[in-house]
This record gives structure tokens, sequence and C-alpha cells, in this order.
């Protein structure tokens, strides 16, 4: 708005703010031709009298601007003068209006201005689309438009050569020819190119000599004479010749190039008059309904949709002549007997004074969006109600959504969790090479699962399943982790419980025979490599079969458990102390220093076990132990043998006479419990 008069402006100011419209105010012309070049409005307003620079000089400086699009300029004038309205339109002025300013009026013009304006974007829209280059000089032939297609074929970009003289697309001879030519032409009107086309050669930026087809057109302005080139590249294929072709026809004629253009579109678009009649219909919504342009057009909207869908269209269709936009979706039946979902826009055609003659149908289909929508519900629910935790991170490592297991497993709820690193989880039990080994798997592989070890919120630790899915980014850089896990710690200890079944006596806890021989083995293959002994020494208690017989089996059980502990407290943790069942015991004794060494073990094992032991209900029992010692390598070199030789010095150990050790290298036994 451009008035001196800020008074006289604020009526008009405010009704356009009730339309919907964001007012800019300036008080002179300079003014207003410094704020048209700092942001550039979609309307003018322009007082004609004013002082410094009046409107219609401010008009003819705005219109000599060099700008993107049109902008429609209104002057206003409480005179009402031919010369004045003359002068006026004469620099460029695009309406006038009358002061006082009659409102409806004043709505009337600007929406008429803002179709043009619509129009006009779509011609530019149109011109940077068409495959044709199309391109205008001036009298001097310095180029001042070049579009999109023009960009293409020369290889230049528009900055390039607008401003420059059209030679530079030219080879010789025409560049030689060129200004001649031109001017020849602008005195004596006498055409060889301008009005007809013919073939001639054109230059790229590469230098390229190419032929094409050039047709020029002339237009007459207040500023002079201006010239359109049409420009086809014949070099290329049939098939882009013929839709260069078929765009030079479309911009020729516009309404066939708007027919192309909504034929071309995915969306079913359609224009039905005030009194329901089709007046347009676009090739995609012929193929929705399977009917030729002859039963659509001029037929009306209740025979195309039937009695019943109409009825449910018809509150949309009164809110649309009303002059109200309608927005609504609907299942509709294809021709081929299909359901598709659809979008369906109803746009008013706002005639001026509020008229409605009639409104626009855009109907979209968006059958593939509520199918991935579906998809989507789906996953949502499947994130939601799977009972394995899963945890998105970002390419940072940090928590971006959580899902209700992964709070049941950790204790972390959401809140706790998004926006924090998976490190909340750590356990400490793994070390950095086992996660720098995680990590490079997904480098490669894209994705790691395995076990892991972490704890809940409380400090528990737990063992889960843990799957690390990459998930990449268009252009293949990772950008999101999806982590997938069970907790099955539970399974780990039932396994666990399992193989000390497997591999320990059930009543003592104690390695069993299968167990002492897979570590019986793996220390001969150490001392054989470190060249340091072993020893074995076999246990059979003597008296048991007594303390069974008097004192009951449970007593008896409960002193294998008694010797169990005491055998264990008089070894070290490097050494294996089994049982193999009954009475008999075995233990290995790794690296001792001699065999002095083994046999005072052997002696207080020997006097340990003498002692008498203490149950419930006051019973006591005693026994004491024979023991057999093999030594590796004297002894054997294979488990089997160093067991076998040490049985077979415990039976020498029993036949001396019980309660004592005997090597099985050393036939005289011992005379006393401790020597």
């Amino acid at each position: 708005m451009v008035d001196d008069n800020r008074a006289v402006s604020l009526p008009v100011m405010e009704f356009l703010r009730e339309q919907g419209h964001e007012v800019a105010f300036v008080q002179d012309g300079a003014a207003a031709v410094a704020a048209y070049q700092s942001g550039l409005p979609d309307l003018v307003l322009m007082d004609v009298v004013m002082p410094n620079m009046d409107g219609i000089e401010a008009t003819r400086r705005i219109k000599a601007l060099d700008c993107t699009r049109w902008v429609p300029v209104l002057l206003m004038t409480s005179l009402s003068s031919k010369d004045e309205i003359l002068a006026g339109f004469d620099a460029g002025a695009d309406e006038y209006l009358i002061k006082p300013i009659d409102f409806d009026v004043l709505n009337a013009r600007m929406h008429s201005m803002q179709r043009i304006v619509t129009m006009q974007d779509s011609l530019q829209g149109i011109l940077d689309n068409v495959y044709d280059a199309i391109l205008t000089i001036d009298e001097a032939g310095i180029i001042q438009k070049f579009n999109a297609a023009a960009e293409r074929i020369f290889g230049y970009v528009a900055a390039e050569v607008i401003g420059s003289n059209v030679r530079k697309l030219m080879p010789s001879p025409y560049t030689e020819e060129h200004d001649d030519y031109l001017a020849r032409y602008l005195l004596e009107r006498s055409p060889r190119i301008i009005g007809i086309g013919r073939t001639v050669q054109g230059r790229r930026k590469s230098g390229e000599v190419f032929p094409m087809r050039l047709a020029v057109t002339e237009i007459r302005l207040n500023t002079g004479y201006q010239f359109i080139g049409l420009v086809s590249d014949l070099s290329e294929e049939d098939a882009t010749r013929k839709r260069a072709e078929a765009s030079a026809l479309a911009v020729a004629k516009s309404e066939n190039f708007i027919r192309t253009i909504t034929d071309a579109l995915p969306v079913l678009i359609a224009y039905w008059d005030k009194n329901l009649r089709c007046q347009f219909a676009n090739k995609a919504y012929l193929a929705w309904f399977g009917k030729p342009p002859a039963s659509i057009v001029g037929h009306t909207m209740q025979e195309l949709l039937g009695k019943n869908l109409f009825a449910l269209n018809e509150p949309y269709v009164r809110g649309a002549l009303a002059g109200e936009p309608q927005r609504f979706e609907r299942t509709l039946t294809k021709a081929d007997g299909g359901f598709g979902y659809t979008l369906v826009h109803y746009i008013p055609d706002l005639a001026p004074h509020g008229k409605v003659p009639g409104f626009f149908v855009l109907v979209s289909d968006i059958t593939s969006l509520k199918e991935a929508d579906a998809e989507l519900v789906l996953a949502a629910s499947v994130f939601q109600n799977t009972i394995e935790g899963i945890f998105v991170t970002d390419a940072n490592g940090v928590i971006l959504s959580v899902n209700p297991a992964f709070t049941s497993i950790t204790g972390y709820s959401a809140e706790e969790a998004i926006g924090q690193s998976p490190r909340i989880l750590k356990s400490d039990r793994h070390d950095q090479a086992f996660h720098a080994a995680v990590w490079r798997d997904i480098a490669i592989d894209g994705i790691w699962q395995g076990q892991v070890w972490n704890c809940r919120k409380n400090g528990e630790a737990f063992l889960e399943w843990l799957t690390i899915t990459r998930i990449p980014a268009p252009e293949g850089q990772p950008v999101r982790y999806i982590s997938v896990f069970n907790d099955i710690t539970e399974l780990w200890r039932k396994d666990e419980r399992i193989r000390h079944m497997a591999f320990h006596d059930a009543l003592t806890g104690l390695p069993n025979r299968a167990l002492l021989m897979e570590r019986v083995d793996y220390q001969i293959a150490f001392a054989e490599r470190e060249r340091h002994p072993l020893a074995v020494l076999f246990l059979d208690l003597d008296r048991f079969k007594y303390v069974n017989d008097t004192l009951g089996h449970d007593i008896g059980d409960e002193l294998l458990k008694a010797v169990a502990e005491s055998l264990l407290a008089l070894v070290r943790q490097s050494d294996t102390v089994a049982r193999l069942g009954g009475d008999e015991f075995v233990i290995l004794l790794n690296n001792p220093s001699s065999e002095a060494e083994v046999g005072h073990i052997a002696g207080r094992i020997v006097a340990v076990i003498n002692e008498p032991m203490k149950f419930r209900e006051d019973k006591t029992a005693q026994v004491g132990t024979s023991i057999g010692i093999a030594m590796y390598p004297s002894d054997g070199n294979t488990s089997a043998q160093l067991m076998k030789n040490a049985d077979t010095a415990m039976y020498a150990a029993k036949r001396a006479g019980k309660n004592t050790y005997r090597f099985f290298n050393q036939p005289v036994a011992p005379r006393g419990p401790c020597d």
C-alpha cells in the first residue's frame, strides 16, 4: 500500500487484512520502489498524487525492474481524467481504482489480478518445462530470457547468457551476419527467419555445432520490439524431436496444452458447473470410471456417481458451491471392479462478487498410501506388543525410541532411556576387544547377533540374545541402528545346570569321571609343553560300608559330602578334586614341587579323614582312607595309565593295612599315616 496519507489508507488496509492478506505500508513512490526491490509482493496498490515521486513515475520504475514474476500494480486516484488514466497505463499500471475505494470493487479487481498472476505463473512453469528451448532477445540482439530447455540444449545456465548478444549461441557465418540482418529487418521488414521457421546451426557452450530448428516470433512492446525464438535440437532422436514438436504445438495452443498437462498428471481432475454438469475431465478421471469423454462431459454428477454415492458427496458439493473448499476421503469402485482409496478436494471457482459458477474436483488415488499406512500401523503394533525388547539409536548411538518390552526387561522407562546411550545397560563382563569386534562385523555385514551380558536398572546382570541391524540412509551411510534382544538368563541357567549335572557328582558337586578325565588330559598336554610334573591320588574310604550299615545311608551321604569339603580345603584352587562314585575320590595335583610334597599332602589327607565326624542326632562316624599315587610322567603319560596305576597303588595301600598311602613306584608302604 503506497499512499502519502496514512489515515485515508487505514480502512483499506484493515479490509485487506480481514481478507487474510499481509499489508506493508509506505508513504511515497521512492519508498515503494525500494520496498518492491527488497521483497517481491503479490500486489501493489499505488496512490497517484504523492510528493517527491508520484505513483505514475514509481509505477514506471517498478515495471522497468527485471523481476522473476509479474506483479500487478493498481493505481488509486480521486481523479478520473482520461489523460491521467492513460498516463498510468502507459507507465505500466495494470488497473485503476477510483477513490473513495469501493471494497467490493477492490475485492473483485484483486481476484481478477490474482487469476492473471496464477495464469502467468502457470505459463512460466510451462515455459520452464517444455522440451523446446525458448529465448527472448531485444532489438540489439541482447538475450533477455532463457528457459530451462535452452540451458539443457546450449549447455549454458541462464545467468551466463542473459545480457549477452545472441551471437554467443551461433557458429560462423551466422555470428558475423546476425547484427546486420536484425538491423536490416527492423528497417525494411523483409523476413528471412522472422515469422517463419527453418533449419539452421547452433553452437553449444562446449563449442559443438549442432543442427536446430529455429522459429522466431516478433512482439511489439511499449519499449520497442522483442523477438522470441523457439529452438528444437534436431540432433536428438526422433522420439525426442516428436516431444519437442508436441511441446511447441502445446505452447501455441494453450487449451490443448492444458489438456496435455492435466492428462499427464496421475490425479483425477474435473470441473463441474453450478448445475452439477461436467465441463471437463482429464484422462485419469475418465480411466478411473472407465468411460469415454462423451459419457461424462455434459452429464450430471448423479448420473456418473449413482444415487447412493452422490448422496454421500452431496453435503460436500453444497459446501463447494457455497464457496467453501472441501476435503474428504472416499472409497470408490474402479472400472475393473477393484476398490481404491481416494483423497478428494472440491475447490470452489470463486468469481467476482462472491459468485461460484462451479468447482474443481481434484481426486488423488491414495490406495498405496493407505496400504503403506496399514503396514506402518502393523509394524507399530508389533513394535509395541512383541515380547522382544527393541530400541533404536541414531548414528551416534543415542537411543531414539524403545518399546514396552525393553522397559519390562531392563527396568528403564522410555523417558529414562531415550536420549541416553546403550551403555546404561553395560555389565562390564565384556572387554573392549569384544565390543570392537561387534562393531567391526556391523560395519562389514550390516548386522551382528550373539550373546551379551547386560545389567538391569537395579544392577542385576542378565544374559540376552542380541541382534543389531544397521539401517542405511539412501546415500549408503548408516543413520539408524535397531537392536532386538531376548532375556535368555533362565535358559542359560537351565543349560548351566544341565551341563553341571553332566560333568559333576550330584551328591557332592565335585567333578565326575568325565570332567576329571578331560582335565587330566588337558593338564598332561600343558605339563608336556611346560615340562612339569603331575600327581594323581586315588582315594578309597575305609570302613565306609560299616557306616552305611550301622548309621544309615543318610549319614553315609552326609559323610561323603563332609569328605568332599575336607579334600577341597586341603588342596589348591589349581588342583582338582573329583568323585568317581561310591566312596572313591581322585585328586589331581597340578605341578607339585616333588614327590615329598605329594606324600606330605597325602599324609595330611589320611590324618584329616581319619578324624571322627559328628552328624545330626549326635551321631558320630569315623572312617579312614587308602590312597594310591601315580606321578606324571614317570608312572604314565596318558590319563588312562595314570588312573590305572594310581588305582593299583591304592590297592597296595589297602594290603599294607589301610589308612595310609602308597606310590606306584614305591612298593614299601610307610609305617605311620603322617610319615
